[in-house]
């Protein structure tokens, strides 16, 4: 997660020809959405030669990329960029354990109800859709095997 102490850029802030992705305000503004595809996911790193860590970082919903400062050291997060769980995990309810399912409704639309996931929608960076229609499974039984709450919705 981005907390918009520091902005996003297409290269580390301090190389020439830096370019600005995103300015403190707008990652401010998502640092306290309730939305999860505003999280973002760090996936490299570099240190310059004075010893300041930067991050390549992209959000879920793919639609910021860039680098931001990250502290002086890779053993931890700074600068712009704080650790955050995006989805925590529960137990199986008493109540839905033993209780069979099938879809309300099935289709294609891709937001949250009608497919099946690898892991709950903006919570882990490409994990993406199991089935992309739901239609074919319109009678079958499902059973709920995981279940938890995204952090940013607590849905």
């Amino acid at each position: 997660m981005l907390n918009g102490t520091n902005a996003l850029y297409t290269k580390a802030g301090t190389l020439k020809g830096a370019k600005l992705v995103a300015s403190t305000t707008t990652l401010k503004k998502l640092a306290k959405s309730k939305n999860s595809e505003d999280n973002f996911v760090a996936y490299r790193v570099a240190t310059t030669n004075k010893g300041a860590v930067y991050y390549k970082v992209v959000s879920l919903d793919k639609q910021y990329r860039g680098w931001i400062y990250g502290g002086k050291s890779t053993k931890s997060f700074a600068g712009g960029v704080k650790s955050y769980t995006t989805f925590k995990n529960s137990s199986v309810s008493a109540s839905d354990a033993n209780k069979n399912f099938t879809f309300k409704k099935t289709g294609t639309t891709n937001n949250g109800t009608m497919l099946t996931y690898k892991a709950p929608m903006y919570t882990a960076y490409g994990a993406g859709r199991v089935i992309k229609s739901s239609a074919a499974y319109k009678n079958d039984v499902l059973t709920i095997t995981k279940q938890g709450t995204r952090t940013r919705e607590g849905d």
